[in-house]
């Protein structure tokens, strides 16, 4: 796996150390990536201010949906080339959100179910929201997401690479798993 400064590297390349506060300020991007140490009674401090940022911070994000004039989301628009953000970001942000993530005293196959459902109305709600809002349409939306859990990725990475399928690779790559260097040698090795 790999080590915390190629994580920190992969974190620095999306945002520079000079990024605005947003959600959150540089310092908290710099304690989140491990960037910056704190003391204890320092660290309850940073995460209850996180938290404290985070309710408003969704409740702009549906004041921009409604409000920000068509133009300068066009402004924004943009990311063609960039796989993870912002839509895995986004999107992961709805699936976390769910009530019962992380609820060990539920099941884990009824977590699952439910996790899809609440996924699927927060998906639909949105395009509803956006569609009604920016477009004067009322759609009928029809959202279905159907969650597998499979098998650990630590797990996954500790395999041979070449008895891994390629979108294996890949998610491996993005979530830091396997190295950039280890992920092309194995390509390479395979357009041999």
């Amino acid at each position: 796996m790999p080590d915390l400064d190629q994580k920190l590297k992969r974190f620095s390349q999306r945002y520079a150390d000079d990024a605005p506060a947003s959600v959150l300020t540089p310092t908290q991007r710099e304690y989140l990536t491990g960037q910056k140490e704190l003391s204890e009674a320092s660290e309850r401090a940073m995460r209850h201010r996180i938290r404290e940022r985070l309710v408003p911070a969704m409740l702009d994000f549906e004041l921009l949906a409604r409000n920000l004039p068509e133009e300068e989301l066009e402004k924004i628009r943009p990311f063609e080339g960039d796989k993870d953000l912002p839509k895995a970001g986004l999107t992961a942000w709805v699936y976390l959100m769910q009530p019962d993530y992380g609820n060990e005293d539920i099941p884990e196959s009824k977590r699952v179910e439910r996790a899809a459902t609440w996924t699927e109305h927060s998906v639909k709600n949105g395009i509803e929201l956006a569609l009604g809002e920016r477009k004067d349409e009322l759609a009928e939306v029809d959202v279905a997401i159907e969650i597998d859990r499979g098998e650990d990725l630590d797990a996954i990475a500790e395999q041979p690479l070449e008895e891994l399928p390629r979108d294996t690779l890949d998610k491996l790559l993005t979530t830091d798993r396997i190295t950039a260097e280890e992920y092309g040698t194995e390509i390479g090795r395979r357009l041999r």
